[in-house]
């Protein structure tokens, strides 16, 4: 970031601090602005330029005036900036409101923030001993020896990495060795500070915009409208199951006349039947011991007022055990609660561990080394400090760094011209709705597990209750600088509904990992079906009042409910005008008996690599239609039973 771009962000912050002061709001400008910037250097390249963007277009259309103006002159002038002629546009208008975004991140993450509208935080109680619980502690063991010839290297430590690795070490594969690109990070070392947990936890600060086209990055002022999701992967050691909402659903089951998202599977070529991954769920659950009703005894009030009780909502299956209900699941459990990544006795990563596989942690797979059709080794960026590009051999790889990751690892292998890489992917899409519920009740805990009750049609269109700290309600909240504000004082008394679509197979993976992806119509139109009731929901448990997450400041009142539809068309026109997120990703390197779409054949093995072999999301076909993880978890141990048959 260049002198003037410092200067126009530190300008902007300003305003932004400036509209709290009436609320007894103080903090440091400075230390503000280096946040921002820090958060900013942790995060891909492709946010930095669209930031950049955004602030060499107030720099120039200010004539470089702009941070010379008091606060309240700039605050009108950015809000107006949208409509100048020569910047101008919903284009303009989107990437303000990425650098307001960023910036109310870090003034709600901070302590000063964080206070000013949540004055009930505090630290959870363990109620086995009643004192304030312990932080769990899971010391980092020094990097195993890479040289040599493991029996199998896995590329990636989440769910599917980590049940390959659970799987192959207890029927006494090895050595096996688990590559992981993100830090180890013991759960006590987990910060409940949103901005700070995004930098240390997920892939690229968890800012990775998914473009509706494929424009370069640095054009997107100079084209049409771009809509844009944004991605979020978890980036520690135990990737998506150490910082996820940690949701276990089965894929549907197909139904006479409606097959559901398995009948797209099954269309797409997919080598096994339901019954087959039935029996690995029912395995996989009674492994994690899932208690459907766990999440009643540590909800809080706004997902216990769709509490399920012979109405349309239904029990979310969370794989934890003895949840504090501290709310900060995605930013990972401090201590231990949670059935996946570091610390828990029943993680297949700690299940692994224990059984002898080794981790070795900040290892970038950069490509494979394949010769005459068979795979020898892999090519690591060591991503330590004065790290360099090393080499490690196997008899067999199991790549299971997600849908992006190992697509983008595939295409640098130089396999892109044989295979049909990157193809069929697709995305659970989520926007939030926020009701204002003035009374509302007690719940078990506060703020309570962030993800509690489900509503909808499975793969099709959901609503699940969510919920989280300041800063990351922050970021999705409408409004710009006062308006913003005052959204924010009904913090308190703000209940969340996310409205879920799962898109058909019509995204990729491009090169560089870059996801491309956008709703289509009709998806476009249940999303709004979605957000349509969601708000009817939260009327009708007592709202007064619905936010949109959306680009322009939209609220509904409750006296409007009967005339929703038609107001959110004209609110809401085009999917740009939402803030849309996924945290999952799927397909990209399909499993399937159809040449044309195959990746992956029926081994889980890529097709023309002997030993090469593939156990995570990106093995999807199509959409699973709900959270992702257990059926990821299930292939992998599918996958499991190939690798572990190769190497025997």
């Amino acid at each position: 970031m260049n002198d003037t771009q410092t200067k126009v962000l530190r300008a902007v912050l300003e305003c932004q601090m400036d509209v709290l002061q009436a609320s007894g709001y103080s903090d440091d400008l400075d230390q503000i602005t280096l946040d921002v910037q820090g958060f900013l250097n942790d995060a891909e390249s492709d946010a930095q330029t669209l930031v950049g963007l955004v602030l060499d277009a107030i720099a120039d259309a200010s004539l470089g005036a702009f941070w010379n103006w008091d606060p309240p002159r700039r605050s009108t002038w950015l809000t107006n900036l949208p409509q100048a002629p020569v910047v101008g546009g919903k284009q303009t208008r989107d990437l303000l409101g990425v650098l307001l975004s960023l910036g109310w991140l870090v003034i709600y993450s901070r302590p000063a923030g964080r206070s000013l509208f949540w004055k009930t935080e505090a630290q959870p109680i363990d109620p086995a001993t009643g004192q304030p619980a312990v932080p769990l502690s899971v010391p980092q063991p020094d990097r195993p020896d890479l040289t040599g010839t493991f029996a199998v290297c896995i590329i990636g430590s989440g769910a599917g990495g980590a049940v390959t690795a659970a799987r192959l070490a207890e029927a006494g594969v090895g050595p096996i060795l688990i590559v992981e690109a993100g830090q180890w990070v013991e759960p006590k070392d987990y910060t409940s500070r949103d901005d700070f947990a995004l930098r240390s936890c997920y892939v690229s600060a968890g800012v990775q915009p998914a473009l509706s086209s494929p424009i370069p990055i640095s054009e997107f002022l100079a084209h049409g409208r771009v809509s844009t999701v944004n991605v979020l992967q978890g980036g520690v050691v135990g990737g998506g199951p150490a910082v996820n909402n940690a949701i276990c659903l089965r894929m549907p089951a197909p139904q006479p006349g409606s097959p559901g998202p398995w009948g797209d599977w099954q269309a797409a070529g997919i080598p096994f039947d339901y019954d087959q991954l039935a029996q690995v769920y029912q395995m996989l659950e009674g492994e994690l011991a899932l208690d459907p009703t766990g999440v009643d005894q540590v909800c809080g009030w706004r997902s216990l007022l769709f509490k399920p009780n012979g109405n349309a909502w239904g029990r979310l299956v969370i794989a934890m055990k003895d949840c504090l209900g501290c709310g900060g699941c995605n930013t990972g459990c401090q201590f231990g609660r949670k059935l996946g990544g570091l610390g828990n006795p029943r993680s297949y990563l700690e299940r692994a561990r224990t059984a002898g596989a080794l981790v070795a942690a900040q290892l970038q797979a950069d490509h494979f080394v394949i010769e005459d059709g068979q795979v020898s080794a892999v090519v690591l960026n060591d991503l330590t400090p004065g790290g360099a590009s090393l080499q490690v051999k196997a008899n067999a790889f199991v790549l299971a760094a997600g849908p992006i990751g190992s697509t983008a690892i595939l295409q640098r292998s130089g396999l892109g011209l044989t295979l049909p890489l990157g193809q069929r992917a697709s995305a659970n899409v989520v926007t939030p709705v926020y009701g204002v519920v003035p009374t509302p009740p007690t719940g078990p805990k506060d703020p309570g597990l962030q993800m509690c009750y489900f509503a909808g049609q499975e793969g099709v269109l959901l609503r699940e209750t969510w919920f989280h700290y300041p800063g990351s309600i922050a970021v999705s909240l409408p409004g710009w600088f006062q308006d913003h504000m005052t959204r924010m004082q009904d913090y308190a008394s703000l209940s969340c509904i996310g409205v879920v679509v799962p898109t058909g197979p019509h995204g990729n993976v491009g090169s560089g990992g870059h996801l491309y992806l956008a709703l289509n119509d009709d998806e476009f139109a249940l999303m709004k079906q979605g957000v349509v009731e969601a708000a009817n929901d939260l009327f009708g448990a007592g709202a007064i009042r619905v936010y949109l997450a959306s680009k322009d400041p939209i609220a509904f009142e409750a006296a409007q409910s009967a005339d929703l539809p038609a107001l959110l068309d004209a609110a809401i026109q085009d999917q740009g005008d939402l803030n849309l997120a996924t945290a999952h990703p799927q397909g990209g390197n399909a499993i399937s008996t159809n040449a044309d779409i195959a990746v992956v054949d029926s081994d889980f093995q890529v097709h023309g690599v002997q030993g090469l072999f593939v156990a995570d999301a990106s093995l999807f076909p199509a959409a699973c239609g709900v959270n992702p993880m257990l059926t990821t978890m299930a292939l992998a141990h599918l996958a499991a039973a190939s690798v572990k048959e190769f190497v025997a």
